[in-house]
């Protein structure tokens, strides 16, 4: 196990180089990309919801989403989180970097759409029924994503993404 909690610039140099280099991607809007809505994995990359053209020059220019680390983190948790910015990075022409978060007990709520990583992040005490734990049905190696439904806590919702161990974590990440 790693605590990256003491050291929280390693993590974001990390993401920093990792979202820098794929930032150079341009990503060009589909014009049937009004209503992208969160219930659909297929929708997550759709302009709307994550990824916001904030200039309506049909170019992506914003990232609006929170990825929430655990406090605990374990490097697993530390791959997936890099994996996923990485892939947001591919997706928009300029990027906000206070991209990441940990989770903790001082969040009164979110505002943006999150992205929880991990089945041992505390903010998964704020998930509608249904919203989370599904690895009864699963064995090591695999993972899952679930939809956050939109709450008092989390405003847009989001994505929640774990697994059964790190390998099946990361595996859940790479397919975001």
């Amino acid at each position: 196990m790693f605590n990256y909690q003491s050291s929280p610039v390693r993590i974001v140099m990390i993401l920093f180089v990792l979202t820098g280099l794929s930032g150079a991607s341009f990503a060009r809007v589909q014009a049937d990309t009004q209503d992208a809505s969160s219930k659909d994995l297929k929708n997550l990359y759709k302009t709307g919801y994550i990824l916001q053209d904030r200039n309506n020059d049909s170019v992506i220019d914003f990232v609006n989403t929170k990825i929430i680390l655990p406090a605990n983190i374990k490097i697993g948790d530390l791959v997936s989180a890099s994996n996923i910015a990485a892939r947001l990075g591919y997706e928009t022409s300029a990027m906000n970097l206070d991209l990441t978060g940990f989770d903790s007990d001082n969040i009164q709520m979110y505002e943006v759409p999150v992205i929880i990583i991990g089945k041992g992040n505390l903010l998964t005490r704020y998930f509608e029924p249904g919203d989370n734990d599904v690895s009864s049905n699963l064995v090591p190696g695999q993972g899952w994503i679930s939809v956050i439904s939109p709450n008092d806590f989390f405003r847009e919702g989001g994505l929640f993404i774990s697994g059964v161990d790190e390998t099946g974590l990361i595996a859940a990440a790479n397919y975001v």
